[in-house]
């Protein structure tokens, strides 16, 4: 269940073949996938190929080149933690990135 009017931070971090999910900084479960990261499918935010939507806004997507550890992934939640530099965009739509320390 997602909270409805209220703005949340979601976060997945993606180990080998395990996937965790984050709200608000606080691991809400875990599941382990099959298949890897080369999928011929795009990655959707927002919606999907089938038209399903999100019912809502998003702000401040980023993918990361590896796995936030937990304590990054609350910092990020409750703003205690900022990124060195604001996620960028360059190359194209949905390339992202930017730099933690």
């Amino acid at each position: 269940d997602f909270p409805v009017d209220v703005w949340a931070h979601h976060a997945v971090t993606k180990q080998g073949p395990r996937l965790t999910y984050f709200r608000n900084g606080i691991s809400m479960g875990k599941q382990v996938i099959s298949s890897g990261l080369n999928h011929p499918q795009p990655l959707y935010f927002g919606g999907d190929q089938d038209r399903e939507s999100w019912k809502g806004r998003l702000d401040d997507v980023a993918i990361w080149e590896t796995a936030l550890p937990p304590e990054s992934i609350r910092g990020l939640a409750d703003e205690t933690l900022k990124p060195n530099t604001a996620p960028t965009t360059s190359g194209g739509v949905g390339n992202f990135g930017t730099k933690l320390t």
